[in-house]
């Protein structure tokens, strides 16, 4: 190879975009990951927990996914230690990537989605903490139940860009108890024109 294209070649390398990772869930448990940045969710244990995918996704520097393939059926409870660790990255947290679990697809009438996976915010403040306003990117957050936090069960800091779609909030998996806990509020937005939806179930109609 000549010169030049020594040159060009590292060059490109140097331009190549990253590449956005998925990371999937197939633990409840709490670990934290045990070498964030390297591209791999795992625990010391070697298990991938929401903590763990979390701390990968916001050391990643594209718009990552977390998806879920826990073992078993039914719903899948993860109880976090004091709260996650805020995303600080773009991500999509899909907990309808779950094997079982479905979105809503009636347009009319009676609400079909099938959420399995929940997070008890029975031992957190703010369940889920959305903070990227320094690194732009959306943030979606579906397909989840998340229930019994004492402050926040979404907390949408300023400046954050966020979709929050097709999740249960404050409620259990059926939709049909409310699971609150402290004050409970569904969402705190703390970014002007950013308007907080009620607790309850909020599937997106027909998708």
């Amino acid at each position: 190879m000549t010169r030049l294209g020594v040159i060009a070649a590292g060059v490109w390398l140097l331009a190549a975009p990253a590449w956005a990772a998925t990371f999937t869930v197939d633990s409840t448990g709490d670990d934290p990951d045990a070498s964030p940045g390297d591209g791999t969710c795992a625990t010391a244990g070697g298990a991938c927990t929401l903590r763990a995918a979390i701390d990968e996704a916001n050391a990643h520097p594209d718009a990552d996914t977390i998806a879920f393939d826990i073992a078993g059926s039914g719903v899948h409870t993860i109880v976090p230690a004091g709260g996650l660790p805020s995303i600080t990255a773009p991500l999509t947290i899909d907990g309808f990537t779950q094997p079982g679990s479905q979105p809503n697809t009636s347009a009319t009438g009676a609400i079909d989605a099938v959420p399995l996976i929940e997070i008890d915010g029975s031992s957190s403040i703010d369940c889920v903490v959305v903070s990227n306003a320094s690194n732009p990117g959306t943030v979606t957050i579906r397909g989840l139940v998340i229930n019994r936090c004492s402050s926040s069960h979404i907390d949408l800091e300023s400046g954050s860009d966020a979709v929050i779609e097709g999740n249960f909030i404050g409620t259990d998996a059926t939709g049909t108890m409310a699971l609150g806990g402290g004050r409970g509020s569904a969402c705190s937005c703390r970014a002007a024109g950013s308007p907080s939806p009620p607790a309850g179930r909020h599937p997106p109609r027909g998708t």
